[in-house]
This record gives structure tokens, C-alpha cells and sequence, in this order.
């Protein structure tokens, strides 16, 4: 079984690591040469804000990244440990600290979609990410669910 912790900065090269195999998994019609750029020291930004971990005897089985605002950098589950509740215990972690969680995710990442409405997010928005000529989904999870004044309803 694992646990949830905060991350620690000497983790930083096992979750980048972690982060690149997931993304170049789940988001395989990106050119691969965009993931190498984004995960240089120079776009590592995003891992140096809060960060939660589910390991176990030492072995990470996936992380969490966000802002204090509750905008979802990076939630990255080790390929070995999906389907087994650890995405659900992050995000569930993470709304602990916030009420609200928001982030980007790829119209073609289905298995990314399935578990956003599986845990109750809500698409709110869509756009086109210039890096990468890809439709990105916005989803919002609120705890108050009716709070989502800034849904834009497209026919």
C-alpha cells in the first residue's frame, strides 16, 4: 500500500522522469520533441510549486503538482499503478488544501477525460494550445458544485 506526502525537492528527478513517460504515453500524438523541450530545468517550473506524492518503500506511484489556487500543474500516475486509486487519492489530497481544482487536458487524451468526469470535473472551456496545435479542454471540480459562473456554453 502507499502513502500520500508532500514532495520533496530530491524527488525532482524521479517525478520529471515520471512526468515525460506519462505524458509521452497518454499524449502520443505530440511530437515527441515538444516533451523534451518542456521538461528542460527552464520549464520546470510548474514542479516547484506544492506537490504531493504516493509512494511506497521508496517507489513513486504518481504525483501531484499545483498552485495555491488550485491550478493542477501535473497529475502523473505511474503506468504500472493505474486503475487503482492512486489518481483518486491525489486529487483527493489536494482538495484538502483548496475547494476548487482546475486544469488543462488534451481533447485526445481520452483516458485523461474519462478520469476528470469520473471524479466530477466539468469541462468549461476549450482552446487551441499554440505549442502544440492541440485542442486543450479547461475542466473545473468545485466543492460547491452549482459555483461555476464562468462556464462558457457553446451551440
Amino acid at each position: 500500500m502507499y502513502k500520500i506526502e508532500k514532495a520533496s525537492r530530491s524527488e525532482l528527478p524521479a517525478l520529471i522522469e515520471l512526468g515525460l513517460k506519462t505524458e509521452r504515453e497518454l499524449n502520443s500524438f505530440i511530437d515527441e520533441k515538444y516533451w523534451k523541450k518542456f521538461y528542460t530545468k527552464e520549464r520546470m517550473q510548474f514542479f516547484n510549486s506544492t506537490g504531493y506524492i504516493a509512494k511506497s518503500g521508496g517507489e513513486i506511484y504518481g504525483f501531484i503538482s499545483l498552485s495555491d489556487s488550485g491550478t493542477i500543474y501535473g497529475l502523473f500516475v505511474h503506468p504500472e499503478h493505474t486503475n487503482r486509486g492512486v489518481g483518486r487519492a491525489l486529487i483527493e489530497e489536494a482538495l484538502k488544501h483548496t475547494d476548487e481544482l482546475e486544469c488543462k487536458i488534451y481533447m485526445k487524451n481520452r483516458a485523461a477525460l474519462r478520469f476528470a468526469t469520473a471524479m466530477r470535473f466539468m469541462i468549461v472551456d476549450a482552446q487551441l494550445d499554440t505549442d502544440t496545435e492541440q485542442i486543450q479542454y479547461i475542466v473545473k471540480y468545485s466543492k460547491h458544485t452549482n459555483d461555476f459562473d464562468d462556464v462558457k456554453i457553446r451551440r
